[in-house]
């Protein structure tokens, strides 16, 4: 059983997630509890906040365009409607990307018409060019990886760019596209890790991916028990942990040695870690 498991081969693995400091204060979509998520204004919240990543989602357009953006529609976080494949960037970049941020429950709207929009990955990376940043592929698209592994070519952004997502036909695509990308483990390869880290059968294990990005417990696995925290600890494999917001949450993942939390506040992170004398 073992066998169907373990590569033939072993990985080089690429060395993006050298860039990432110990431990890692990533900013989930930018830092959604002080801005607009997803968004370059957001983005710059975060690094101000103390973010080392920026975590951020993408989405392609009708006309095939990387956007940045976390849902599959433009309805939750814009003044617009509909599926983003379903515009074109032109009609993508002319939305309000602020224009639903609240302060409170009950809060205004202190973002609308500030000239806050949703911005495309090249952006992003013109933007910030020497930030790490963390990519979520969102669609089940072997397309939309292609294209975003094309970019960070182009920018030349391997070696601080790393790239997941939850479905294996990305990842796969990914992989084989441009292999000197680092990726994160897909849903699947998550929790066959943590099933074999659990059974103590990852000796011989040789993960396709450099990094663990997960929450901290499933339904069926705590995923920052010692076990699986050992044995990525083995293989090499970077834990990081979303979205974590509580500062005792952070306080404990903080103690037992995660590579990395993902955080919509990077400040309460940077806080915490400071205090315990981390930074």
């Amino acid at each position: 059983m073992l066998g169907l498991f373990v590569h033939s081969e072993p990985i080089e693995h690429p060395p993006a997630l050298a860039a990432y400091p110990q431990p890692a204060i990533i900013g989930h979509r930018g830092a959604p509890g002080h801005a607009p998520e997803n968004t370059i204004y957001g983005f710059e919240r975060a690094l101000e906040l103390g973010a080392d990543v920026l975590e951020m989602d993408i989405w392609m357009t009708g006309d095939e365009k990387v956007v940045v953006m976390h849902d599959r529609t433009v309805d939750r976080t814009t003044d617009g409607s509909g599926p983003v494949a379903e515009h074109s960037w032109d009609e993508i970049r002319e939305l309000d990307a602020g224009h639903y941020y609240r302060t409170g429950p009950v809060g205004d709207y202190p973002y609308r018409d500030r000239d806050i929009t949703v911005p495309s990955l090249r952006e992003v990376f013109e933007r910030f060019p020497d930030v790490p940043i963390l990519i979520e592929v969102k669609p089940n698209s072997p397309e939309a990886a292609v294209a975003v592994a094309d970019l960070i070519r182009e920018f030349d952004r391997a070696d601080n760019t790393v790239v997941a997502s939850f479905h294996r036909r990305p990842t796969t695509a990914l992989r084989e596209h441009a292999p000197e990308i680092a990726t994160g483990a897909s849903r699947r390869e998550a929790s066959r890790f943590m099933a074999l880290s659990i059974a103590r059968l990852t000796a011989f294990y040789r993960p396709a991916y450099e990094a663990l990005i997960v929450p901290e417990r499933t339904r069926r696995f705590h995923v920052t028990s010692p076990p699986v925290r050992r044995a990525a600890g083995l293989r090499g494999l970077k834990l990081l942990v979303w979205t974590v917001n509580h500062p005792a949450q952070i306080r404990r993942l903080l103690e037992q040695g995660v590579d990395g939390i993902v955080t919509d506040y990077p400040d309460r992170v940077l806080r915490e870690a400071e205090a315990m004398g981390l930074r």
